[in-house]
């Protein structure tokens, strides 16, 4: 449908009419959805900051999947006094 059709119908009042199959050459695109908009009206998500984030988010998930259980274990006591022997060198 072209798009002064369209046109007519929203400024009448009437229900934009559903797509049909576009003549040779053409390609419908309905005019609610311009360029950079989404069907759910969010903003366009930006390509490689998004891709980057969800690496980010894939990385500490599996990162804390891994070491989770080694990061809450207790610290040993051999490792405590030599930390504590250095303290009070430095001292």
């Amino acid at each position: 449908m072209a798009q002064a059709e369209l046109e007519k119908c929203r400024a009448a009042g009437d229900d934009v009419p559903a797509p049909q199959a576009a003549a040779a050459g053409e390609q419908w695109q309905d005019p609610r959805f311009g360029m950079g908009k989404s069907m759910d009206g969010a903003p366009p998500r930006k390509g490689r900051q998004s891709r980057d984030q969800a690496f980010d988010v894939w990385l500490k998930r599996g990162l804390h999947q891994l070491f989770d259980d080694v990061v809450n274990e207790p610290v040993p006591e051999e490792l405590l006094k030599l930390i504590e022997e250095d303290r009070s060198k430095q001292d």
